[in-house]
Parts: C-alpha cells; sequence; structure tokens
C-alpha cells in the first residue's frame, strides 16, 4: 500500500506459481566482509527491462506472450519504470500505489509491441522477460 513496486507484486506473483526469481545484490563493503553488509531484494522494473540482467533463469523478447513480465525503464520519483505479467494480447496484470490492475499499461502507444515514445506520457513495455527453467512441480 503506498508505494510504487509493482515489481514486488510481479515478483509475489511468480513466487506463488513456483518459479525461480534471482534477487539482485544492492550493497557490498569494499574492506570488510561482503555478508556482513549484503542486502538482496527481488528485481525493479528496470532489471526486468534491462536486457543484460537476469539472464540466467529469464530470456529477453521484444514480443510478448502470455505469462511474460513486461516492463520499461522510467526514472521518477519512488520507481524506476513500471513491471506487469502479460495475461493476453495488450492486457496487463499490475501493481500501483493503491491496488491491483488489469488494464492495458505497456501497450498504449503501440499496443501489442515493445516501443518508447518520448512524445507521449504513458509509455509502453520495451522487453518482455520469459521463464526458461523448470517450475517446482
Amino acid at each position: 500500500s503506498n508505494t510504487n513496486k509493482c515489481s514486488a507484486f510481479v515478483n509475489d506473483v511468480l513466487l506463488e506459481s513456483g518459479l525461480t526469481v534471482p534477487w539482485v545484490e544492492t550493497c557490498y563493503a569494499r574492506y570488510t566482509p561482503q555478508w556482513l553488509y549484503q542486502e538482496l531484494r527481488p528485481p525493479l522494473a528496470e532489471e526486468w527491462a534491462d536486457p543484460t540482467k537476469l539472464t540466467g533463469q529469464w530470456d529477453y523478447f521484444s514480443t510478448p506472450l502470455p505469462g511474460d513480465v513486461g516492463a520499461y525503464i522510467k526514472k521518477e520519483k519512488g520507481a524506476t519504470g513500471h513491471a506487469g505479467i502479460i495475461i493476453a494480447a495488450g492486457v496487463t496484470i499490475s501493481a500501483n500505489n493503491r491496488e491491483i490492475i488489469v488494464n492495458d499499461a505497456g501497450f498504449r502507444n503501440k499496443n501489442g509491441t515493445a516501443a518508447i515514445s518520448i512524445s507521449h506520457t504513458e509509455f509502453d513495455f520495451n522487453a518482455f522477460r520469459r521463464y526458461k527453467g523448470k517450475t517446482n512441480e
């Protein structure tokens, strides 16, 4: 509640589905043992959108399929972009700062494609991540 953590929602849904989500190391100590100061957290929207991150278990695509994690990067106060789960062509389930929503977030400028429009206030997903490992069945 009252946070811009769509990525936390994505993480929770993926974990409940039995998928492996890599955690991201956020800090380390230079002159003391790393375990002493190491902090881990679920990936943020910008990390889902970055094709060089999360590559161990997640493939990167520019076109969506249901079940993919869609994401874009947009630096703003309290957020690094937006992430959600694709549930159908042009339809996403995600979280805003108040609630879980099903809408066209990430598909507003060029429905069904990965594009960022600088001239619009709404951004489209520019990355779709697909799980490539086995589920925990």
